[in-house]
């Protein structure tokens, strides 16, 4: 802080000096000068100019409250109703820049209802801003934690401004993010009904299954328009339904959607996939079939290992009699609707067979 300047003359020429306190920043210095001059000249007014200098270094130094305030204090004086607001476009602006949206937008709006300067075009602007905030973060954490980001909102606050710079761009952007987080979803909770193991970790692991498709379900219905959810939500109907023969018609009538096929092959529909005869030009066969309590019995003269139970999961066949362990007999592999390959570990041979009915 420099000393206050010393005017020999002040006592000769008070408005003078006074305003160069004003003009060299001593606006409190000054304003004391001016109102002790009482109706000199125009020294009233300066006074006021004083606070109204004052005022916009509050405003330039982020003092918005106090800075409002005091241009309110002085009324209809220069362009102080402009001031007011544009303390509050200032803030907004800086707002906005913090990443305080909500209030961003709140300030933004009222000032575009007063048609302050470019107020309306900043509205769009936070929601954009806000936007790409909630998608640059939902698409950098991992994936486990992405239900904490409220990626819905950004939907939400894209939709009404397409045709704002680039937000439509920008949607399609969110779009496939929460695309591929839900196909992401729905592909961890098919693992579970493709995993080898004993058929003890299967059942163990139904509430992980639940889970992920579950979160594949409420992130597919967010994006209903986008393309390729819709056979997803089909497929999740028939996921959410007990397994039957009706479900796996309308399974097959999806057959050429890649992860319908996942579902047919997995361990739920499996055994409706086998079911019938299959045969090998080299005399070997496998038939599978159900009786009228849908109870699942496997007739094949392949070499094997004898056992009174049996499970498929993962495509491999297990069996085990009443004390014994669960122990690897057959490994399937499917080459198309018509074709499979069995892998033997009795004998370490593979068959390929052929359905017949």
């Amino acid at each position: 802080m420099h000393a206050t300047p010393y005017f020999p003359h002040y006592t000769v020429l008070p408005y003078i000096n006074s305003a160069y306190f004003m003009e060299t920043g001593y606006v409190d210095e000054a304003k004391t000068r001016f109102l002790s001059m009482g109706a000199y000249r125009d020294a009233r007014q300066m006074a006021m100019e004083c606070d109204y200098q004052k005022t916009k270094k509050l405003l330039a130094n982020g003092d918005f409250a106090r800075a409002k305030s005091l241009f309110g204090a002085l009324g209809e004086y220069s362009d102080s109703p402009k001031m007011v607001l544009e303390c509050d476009y200032q803030k907004a602006k800086r707002l906005l820049v913090s990443g305080k949206y909500d209030e961003a937008k709140s300030l933004f709006s009222q000032l575009a209802d007063a048609d302050y300067k470019d107020s309306e075009t900043m509205v769009l602007e936070t929601d954009y801003q806000n936007a790409l905030a909630l998608y640059k973060a939902f698409a950098s954490v991992d994936d486990d934690d992405r239900q904490s980001i409220d990626i819905e909102k950004a939907l939400s606050l894209l939709a009404p401004i397409q045709k704002y710079s680039d937000a439509q761009k920008l949607l399609l952007e969110v779009k496939d993010a929460i695309y591929d987080y839900a196909e992401y979803n729905f592909s961890a909770s098919l693992a579970i009904m493709e995993m080898s193991g004993l058929p003890e970790d299967y059942e163990s692991a139904s509430d992980y299954y639940a889970n992920h498709l579950l979160t594949a379900q409420r992130y597919f219905e967010l994006i209903k328009d986008y393309s390729g959810t819709n056979q997803y939500l089909d497929l999740l109907d028939i996921l959410k339904t007990d397994v039957s023969i009706l479900n796996y018609v309308r399974l097959m009538e999806m057959w050429n959607f890649s992860p319908a096929r996942r579902v047919i092959l997995g361990n739920a529909y499996i055994t409706y996939f086998l079911e019938g005869t299959w045969e090998g030009n080299d005399g070997y066969s496998f038939r599978l079939t159900r009786d009228s309590n849908g109870d699942v019995g496997a007739v094949c003269d392949i070499p094997r290992s004898n056992g009174r139970y049996f499970a498929i999961l993962g495509l491999t066949y297990y069996s085990k009699n009443t004390e014994n362990e669960w122990r690897e007999i057959y490994r399937f592999s499917v080459l198309d609707w018509y074709t499979i390959n069995i892998y033997a570990y009795k004998n370490g041979m593979t068959y390929r067979l052929v359905r017949q009915s």
